[in-house]
C-alpha cells in the first residue's frame, strides 16, 4: 500500500483528521474501546480511547479519539512506571465510560501488565469484564496499522491535536522484511521516536 522508506501517512493526512476542539473526555455516554499500551522503562504507556462518534451513520463508521493519556517513565520516580499510578487513572476514569465495550492491556513482556489485569478481575471491578489481556504478535499490529492509515485517509476518524502524537505519526515509515520481503510499519530513528501512542491507536 506504498513504497519503502515513505511515510504511513502524511501531515497533510494527519492535519485534516486532527480536530483542534478535542479535549480528553473525563466521561462517554455511548459506545467506545480502549486500549493501554504498557512499557516499564524508556517508552510510555499509553492508553487511548475511540468513541463511535456521533456523525456516524451506521456503528463507528466514524470514530473519535475521546481520551488520551501517557506516562514517560523518565518522568516517574525511579525512571519506572509506576503501576499503581495506572491503576489509580483507571479507578477514576473508567466508570464514566459506562459504554466501554473492551479495553485490551498489552501484556506482551511487561510483568506489572500481567499482575494488573489479575488484580482488576480479582477485586471485581465494575469495569473489569470488559478488561482483557492482549497477547497479540506483530501480525496484528501490522494489521491495525492497516485499518488506522485507511481511517486516516477516508477521514473516518477525528484526531487530538497532540504534539507528541503528532510527532509519532511523523517518525513511522515503511520497511521491507529482510526475511520475506513483505512492507511494514516501522519507527524511522527509534533514538528519536517511537510507537507509543500510535500504537495503542
Amino acid at each position: 500500500w506504498t513504497k519503502k522508506g515513505s511515510e504511513v501517512v502524511s501531515r497533510a493526512d494527519i492535519a485534516r483528521v486532527t480536530d483542534k476542539t478535542l479535549v480528553n473526555h473525563d466521561s462517554w455516554p455511548g459506545p467506545c474501546i480502549g486500549f493501554l499500551d504498557t512499557s516499564i522503562v524508556g517508552d510510555k504507556t499509553s492508553l487511548v480511547i475511540l468513541g463511535d462518534d456521533e456523525k456516524s451513520e451506521h456503528p463507528w463508521q466514524i470514530v473519535t479519539e475521546i481520551r488520551l493519556d501517557y506516562w514517560d517513565p523518565s518522568k516517574q520516580k525511579r525512571g519506572v512506571i509506576d503501576d499503581n499510578l495506572i491503576l489509580a487513572h483507571l479507578d477514576a476514569l473508567l466508570p464514566g465510560f459506562p459504554g466501554l465495550r473492551a479495553l485490551a492491556v498489552d501484556t506482551r513482556g511487561s510483568p506489572w501488565s500481567v499482575a494488573l489485569v489479575r488484580r482488576i478481575k480479582a477485586e471485581r471491578r465494575a469495569w473489569g469484564s470488559k478488561v482483557q489481556a492482549w497477547t497479540k504478535k506483530n501480525m496484528e499490529s501490522q494489521i491495525g496499522w492497516g485499518a488506522l492509515r485507511q481511517r486516516i485517509i477516508g477521514g473516518c476518524i477525528r484526531l487530538q491535536d497532540d504534539k507528541a502524537q503528532s510527532a509519532e505519526f511523523a517518525g513511522v515509515i515503511m520497511k521491507a522484511s529482510q526475511r520475506d520481503g513483505l512492507m511494514y510499519v516501522a519507527d524511522r530513528d527509534r533514538s528519536k521516536s517511537h510507537r507509543d501512542i500510535t500504537e495503542a491507536l
